[in-house]
């Protein structure tokens, strides 16, 4: 992404128009020829994306003086439907999420089929198979992760919480389990967990519960909902005083209100972010709900920053934030939407964690890890084992950064590429993402010397992805032919 002429004074005034055409044919040809360079070839330097780059400049400042923040988020993912059982069976890739440095992996209670046979109300116990549960959280602890597991999941099809047990009714008043029996099949789960030693911490009380009370927080669901998550709160810390049980709602001016007045404490803040519902969705609608979209206070949301602080000087708690579960669109079910799988998905992948990292996010956690090429929205291809593009912006952020870095100073002169730099064991990492379709020549100051550069471009077709990688000198600037994830690498000072 060098450019050629980069220092070359081509004022029309000063050069004959004829040999300015000449040597413009001279080094498109020599441009043409130039090698590309990719993950198989050992590229020396970023090439050229032309022969006279006449894209707008964008100057991007690091200083590595001004230290900024500490880095507190760690990446994580979901597994449901199909790939939650080919993940925890495949060795392939449960390595490719070992790679990325995940820490964090979701899944619902049911997925692979419900562990609680049968629940006896009488005796308030179930019968039960921990077998592939027990399966799948050993595979989660193999990779370096931990598990965040999500206790009911309501349907909006039959309205009830199908993942109850055999045997567990429902009040027909709320039309939820009682909250008793709730409460102790919860604390079931702890009391497994704690008996087998493995250290399963992190729980969420109903998935997406706004199916049961409603976008806004419909009376008197919202209590019936309230009454089932403290039932279950206080049977699951009796057990295990140290689990971490939040609730996937609570930005949810109305949720987060009520929790307040009359729930539980929580542990955790957690919500939801897609940066579309619908296919219709455009690709700049997109891209700004990457940076947008639920961080910032909303009619019926606090952002996930003033949700916490609400929290803190109500309860004296200062809670963690968890992106429980996001990608770039939610729509799979009248046709997936292919922008999850290319450049673009990079792009809004890298944005939203570039803003979970400013935010002082605990986690974020992409839905989901695999899904087939013709259907479902994850970041690997389950049918052969290989990345999309989104999987690897998380791959090149996830294994160079980790809890402690420290972040320094950067600033860019245009909207157009956002940038993002970091400590990670003594090596300067520079994030730029090019945020437009439209191609930008950009320069570097404060920085100097080579640099180790790893990239996603449209230069690699998303159907057969890859990182592009090689060396660059950072006093040339570099130019990008619209979506971009490009991380640079350097000895810090």
């Amino acid at each position: 992404m060098t450019s050629l002429l980069s220092g070359v004074d081509l004022t029309l005034g000063k050069i004959d128009k004829w040999r300015l055409a000449s040597t413009l044919l001279v080094l498109t040809f020599l441009t043409s020829i130039l090698p590309a360079h990719s993950s198989s070839q050992s590229a020396k330097i970023i090439p050229s994306m032309g022969s006279v780059s006449y894209a707008p400049r964008v100057t991007i400042s690091v200083n590595t003086e001004r230290r900024t923040a500490t880095n507190t988020l760690s990446l994580g993912f979901q597994l449901d439907g199909r790939d939650i059982r080919q993940w925890r069976d495949r060795i392939a890739l449960r390595t490719l999420a070992e790679e990325a440095n995940f820490a964090l992996v979701r899944f619902f209670e049911h997925r692979l089929g419900k562990p609680c046979q049968y629940w006896n109300e009488t005796t308030k116990s179930g019968t039960w198979d921990w077998s592939n549960i027990d399966s799948l959280v050993a595979k989660i602890f193999e990779i370096g992760a931990e598990p965040l597991i999500v206790l009911g999941f309501y349907s909006w099809d039959s309205n009830q919480l199908t993942s109850a047990p055999a045997g567990m009714s429902n009040d027909p008043v709320t039309g939820l389990p009682y909250p008793d029996q709730w409460g102790s099949y919860c604390a079931a789960w702890v009391e497994h967990f704690k008996q087998t030693g493995i250290p399963v911490r992190y729980y969420e009380i109903i998935n997406e519960p706004f199916h049961y009370f409603g976008w806004y927080g419909d009376q008197p669901q919202l209590d019936y909902y309230m009454q089932l998550f403290n039932s279950a709160a206080v049977a699951m810390r009796a057990v295990n005083p140290s689990v971490k049980i939040g609730c996937d709602e609570s930005t949810k001016k109305v949720v987060l209100d009520y929790f307040i007045s009359h729930g539980e404490n929580l542990d955790f803040i957690s919500f939801h972010r897609y940066g579309a519902s619908t296919l219709d969705a455009t690709d700049e609608e997109v891209i700004t709900a990457a940076e947008t979209k639920y961080l910032y206070e909303s009619s019926n949301k606090y952002s996930p920053a003033q949700a916490a602080d609400i929290y803190r000087s109500a309860k004296g708690i200062s809670l963690p934030i968890i992106m429980s579960e996001g990608n770039l669109n939610s729509a799979y079910s009248g046709g997936t939407d292919p922008r999850t799988r290319t450049t673009l998905g990079a792009v809004y992948t890298a944005l939203s964690t570039r803003m979970f990292i400013l935010l002082n996010f605990k986690y974020c956690v992409y839905f989901t890890f695999g899904s087939s090429a013709m259907e479902g929205i994850g970041m690997v291809n389950v049918d052969d084992n290989q990345p999309w593009y989104p999987y690897y912006a998380q791959h090149m952020i996830g294994s160079n950064l980790a809890v402690g870095d420290v972040i320094v100073n950067t600033t860019s002169s245009s909207d157009d590429i956002r940038s993002l730099a970091w400590i990670h064991n003594a090596r300067l990492n520079i994030l730029l993402i090019c945020k437009t379709g439209e191609t930008r020549t950009v320069s570097l100051t404060g920085v100097v010397g080579q640099a180790e550069y790893f990239k996603i471009d449209n230069n690699i077709p998303w159907q057969s992805p890859r990182i592009q990688t090689g060396t660059f000198d950072l006093s040339v600037p570099l130019t990008m032919q619209g979506y971009t994830v490009v991380l640079l690498q350097t000895n810090a000072a």
